[in-house]
C-alpha cells in the first residue's frame, strides 16, 4: 500500500513559480517548480512525499547562504486503510527560489513484521 498525503495549502493567490531541489529519501527526488509562497512541507509532498526511512524530524533546508532544520510538526495517521502523513503548519517555512531541502535517511531501522509473521531467536547457553 502505498501513503496518501494531507497538508495545508496556501490561501495566498499564486501568480508564478520557483525552482526548488528536493533530495534524500522521499519518492521522486530532484528539481522541482512550485508555486511562490510553497512551504517545506508542501515541496516534499510535491516530491511524492516521504520515503520509507526519512528522518521526517531531522529536515535539512538551505535556502540562499542560509541553513535550517525546520521543526515540522507532521503527523501520521490511519485514513480509510491507508497511512497519511499530515502537517498543522507549524514550523513549515515559505521557500526561497533556489531553495534546498534534503531529508535525510534514518539511522535506525525497525524490523516490521507482516501479520501471522514468525521470529527466530537463538537462545545464549553460554556466556563464553
Amino acid at each position: 500500500m502505498h501513503p496518501c498525503y494531507i497538508v495545508k495549502t496556501n490561501t495566498v493567490s499564486v501568480d508564478s513559480t520557483i525552482k526548488v531541489y528536493v533530495g534524500g529519501e522521499v519518492a521522486h527526488p530532484g528539481p522541482i517548480e512550485v508555486p511562490e509562497g510553497t512551504t517545506v512541507l508542501e515541496a516534499i509532498m510535491a516530491a511524492g512525499g516521504f520515503g520509507e526511512f526519512a528522518a521526517i524530524y531531522n529536515i535539512h533546508l538551505l535556502m540562499g547562504e542560509r541553513r535550517y532544520s525546520p521543526n515540522l510538526h507532521v503527523y501520521k495517521t490511519a485514513l480509510h486503510t491507508r497511512q497519511a502523513w499530515y502537517g498543522d503548519g507549524e514550523g513549515d517555512l515559505v521557500l526561497e527560489p533556489e531553495a534546498s531541502i534534503h531529508v535525510p535517511r534514518r539511522t535506525s531501522m525497525y524490523l516490521v513484521l507482516e501479520p501471522e509473521a514468525s521470529i527466530h531467536v537463538p537462545r545464549r547457553t553460554s556466556m563464553y
